[in-house]
This record gives structure tokens, sequence and C-alpha cells, in this order.
């Protein structure tokens, strides 16, 4: 059986499977495919080794791309930060390098796997946001998108969700059969703890950080909710002195956002800061008065979990994943509503009782989400498709 072969890798050391994963789009560069699925990309591979020590992890990356100790790249001849240019390699080369590696199984880490593998394949599906709402997403990326995912999670062994919300949309969306599906919730990085409180003070003594603010992480884009979001802050800005600090790269049609912007005259009440690395992430979490996540949709949710690791207070939506992700550590609101999400920050701002009682629950329930279990939950699937 090809899968359980023995193989030796150029160092000499003996595996019984060797096992491919799609990493083209890891990403060093600071946009919005390094805030989520390049991370999940890079943590998961990180993680994978001690998770499966029988195998020899294979990943195929892009040209310009650094990939942690202790894996083995598979590197393309030419860059493929350009979209077109990656998926032609992944529809055309991996295929091949599939049979040339004698990969024993072959994991589309996004919404994706190449027709013709010559192995077994399993697929990561992220969220089905553009099933529920097309009209948000450009039309070539609808078309292209909606296409690979169908074909994938028909084409695959296994299909990996990160959350049960985002299982329950496979086989509602896409008619896929429940038992086909393993649930393997993303992690949180050690590096988001609540910062010392020397750092945290060095932070907040800058000039522009001389006032309170409220948070809300995440690529600009429509089911991020922040007309709405905006929309509760001008309800809210006679009450409070705070500033509304959005914390995330432009990713697409931000229009509706720009308009409530314009019409509701918040000028300098609120910031943007662009994307920020890793690295700072916590001390924006750490520093702010209240984390809001109001997204319509979300097929996890890492800010809430992250925001909660560094024992930041959230407010976040009673839809979709969110609930499941919060796990009764966060303030529900209702995302459709403004006076909710406006209610909502309110009641964290007015009761300091809840803000501890809030704060003590999400340290806990951050702790629960570490990529070594993400990285387990996923070799439990490999392994049932390997048998």
């Amino acid at each position: 059986m090809q899968s359980q072969v023995r193989l030796e890798n150029d160092k000499g050391l003996i595996f019984h499977v060797r096992i491919g994963i799609n990493g083209l789009l890891l990403t060093g560069q600071q946009g919005y495919r390094q805030t989520g699925i390049s991370r999940y990309i890079e943590r998961l591979i990180s993680a994978l080794p001690a998770a499966m020590p029988d195998a020899e992890i294979l990943v195929y990356a892009g040209n310009d791309v650094s990939l942690p100790l202790g894996l083995n790249g598979r590197y393309t001849p030419i860059p493929v930060t350009n979209p077109a240019i990656r998926i032609g390699w992944e529809m055309a080369a991996l295929p091949l390098l599939t049979r040339l590696n004698r990969l024993g199984l072959f994991h589309g880490t996004v919404n994706a796997l190449p027709m013709g593998l010559g192995c077994p394949a399993v697929v990561t599906i992220h969220d089905l946001a553009l099933f529920r709402w097309p009209e948000q997403v450009p039309r070539r990326r609808y078309h292209y998108l909606s296409r690979a995912i169908r074909s994938a999670v028909k084409s695959a062994d296994r299909v990996l969700a990160v959350s049960e919300a985002t299982k329950a949309d496979i086989v509602e969306l896409l008619g896929v059969d429940p038992r086909k599906i393993a649930v393997t919730p993303l992690g949180v990085d050690e590096r988001f703890t609540p910062p010392t409180a020397d750092r945290l003070a060095t932070f907040r003594g800058q000039p522009e950080m001389n006032v309170p603010y409220l948070l809300t992480v995440g690529t600009l884009e429509p089911r991020k909710n922040l007309p709405r979001l905006l929309e509760a802050f001008a309800e809210l800005k006679d009450e409070i002195p705070h500033r509304l600090v959005l914390v995330g790269p432009e990713g697409w049609r931000t229009g509706a956002m720009n308009n409530a912007l314009t019409r509701l005259g918040l000028g300098d009440r609120v910031h943007f800061t662009g994307f920020v690395r890793d690295e700072q992430l916590p001390l924006w979490y750490a520093g702010a008065d209240v984390v809001v996540v109001p997204s319509i949709y979300e097929g996890f949710g890492l800010p809430v979990v992250e925001a909660m690791a560094c024992g930041a207070v959230v407010v976040t939506s009673n839809v979709s994943s969110l609930p499941e992700v919060a796990g009764g550590a966060a303030l529900l609101i209702d995302p459709s509503s403004s006076g909710s999400i406006a209610e909502g920050i309110r009641r964290i701002l007015d009761d300091s009782g809840l803000r501890i009682d809030l704060r003590k629950k999400g340290t806990l329930r951050a702790r629960e989400f570490t990529w070594q279990r993400t990285a387990e939950a996923t070799v439990a699937a490999y392994r049932e498709v390997l048998a």
C-alpha cells in the first residue's frame, strides 16, 4: 500500500508515510492573507511533526517563504503571490508532485483540492460565507471559489471543518454526509497572553494612545458588519470618552463602511491602524476597554479567543460559530441591530463586576484552544483516511 511504504529522507530518517501539505498561501507579506489563512497553515505545519512522528511532512510553498525548522519544503520555481499563477500551479503541478514525491496523503489547507491527485486527500473548509452572501464577494472570486469548494468536498476522502457551525453549513449548503466531516477547531498562539504591566503602560503611554478605546480586529470586509458597529459607536459617542479602533488590513467591498463613516460624522473618534503584526496584537487587545466582534458570520472567529487569551473583555455576535467559540465567556449581541451592539458595549463599560467575571471566564476558555490540539485532531482525520 503506497501510504504505508517505508521512506527515507535526506537525513537518513525512516518514516512510514509521507504527507503533502498545500502551503502555497503561506505569506510573509502584510495583508489580509496573513491575518488568518497564512497563520492557520504555519501553526498547523509547525505542530504536525510532534502530533504524527511516524510521518514525513512535505510542504509545498512559494519560493519567497521561509518554513519553520524541521519541515521539508518543496518550493515553486517562480513566485506565486499572483492568485492566477498560484491557482495554475496548484492545478497543474501539484497532482504530478503527489506522484513524484510518493505521497500517502495530500492536505488542501484552504477550501480547494487539485484534480487528479495521485493519493487520498483531505481538505479544510474555513467558512462558507460566500454561499450565504454571494453579493459580498467580488464576482470572479465567487465563481472560482464556489466551484473549487464544491469540487473539493466531493473528491476529498475527509473534510475538515474549523467549527461545528461550519460543519453544519457544509452539510446544509453542500449536501455532504456529516460522517465525512471532522471538526478541527483552531488554536491560539502562545504569544497571545496578557502583556506585562510595564509593556502595557509603555504602549498606552504613546501620545496617540492617550484616550481609552474600543477595539475590533479583522480584515475590513462586509461580513465584519462594520457599518453597524459604526452606528452603535455613534449612539454611544456622547456618553463615553472612547475612540473606536479598527485593526486589520483592507479586504474588499468597503464602500458601505466608508459611507457610514462619512454619514455619521465620527471624525477623529475612529482610528484605522491597517495591518498589525501578531507581536503587537496582544498589546492592542489588552489595552482595550472592550473588544467588539460583531460579525454577521465567522467560520471560527480567532479574534474572540485571541482577545480572551490577552485578558480582554469581549462582546460578540450570537450567530454562526461565535457563540460556540465564546463558550459563555463573552457578552452576546444581535449583529443585525446597532442598538443591541451599543447596549452590549454599554453594559460592559457600566458593570465592573461583569467585566471581572467575563475576563476570568475568557482566560479559562482561551486555554482550551491550542494549535497542538488542532494538529492532533487533524492527524486523527489523516489516520482514518490512511487506514
